[in-house]
């Protein structure tokens, strides 16, 4: 048996309305039968002057929908300000935007200290441990292989394979 409405040709969902599924769950939620939603517009353009991108809401593309709701202008571009930062949660380090580009704090404290760039090889170690610690007096350069035997020494260097292991379990233990 076919739907009772006009030109729908599915299959009856429910015997005693003669509906379809799709006609039965539209008149449960809205009440009528001739409500459908709109598609939405894919030719509509951003409004904003030499964008060209298409339309999301309120007559902006993607990108300028979204400054707008940051700051209420959609070509206002919403940055972090210099120094300030965020605790990476993944490793416990505490970065920190410079010019727009992430930096890890220590390290930069580090260079100042020191003057100079670091290399990308040199280690900046935290003596106490405490990740998010980073007074000058916590801070040493150390190198990769000064800096495995450190931890080597101090019972917290695992092979890869196994830390990756302990990882797991770590996972597989948390509710």
């Amino acid at each position: 048996m076919k739907c009772s409405v006009g030109d729908c040709d599915k299959e009856i969902f429910v015997l005693s309305s003669g509906l379809c599924k799709t006609h039965y769950h539209r008149l449960k939620r809205t009440g009528d039968l001739k409500i459908s939603r709109q598609a939405p517009n894919k030719d509509k353009l951003c409004t904003i002057e030499n964008c060209g991108r298409s339309h999301k809401a309120k007559g902006y593309c993607q990108k300028h929908y979204a400054n707008f709701k940051r700051s209420g202008d959609p070509l206002t571009q919403k940055r972090a300000p210099n120094g300030s930062g965020h605790i990476c949660k993944i490793h416990g380090y505490k970065f920190i935007f410079i010019d727009g580009e992430q930096v890890a704090e220590h390290r930069r404290i580090m260079e100042n200290y020191l003057k100079r760039k670091l290399f990308q090889k040199e280690i900046v170690h935290h003596k106490n441990g405490i990740k998010t610690d980073n007074r000058i007096e916590n801070l040493e350069i150390l190198s990769q292989s000064d800096h495995a035997k450190h931890h080597y020494r101090a019972g917290q260097y695992l092979p890869r394979n196994a830390r990756a292991k302990q990882q797991e379990f770590r996972y597989e233990t948390r509710s």
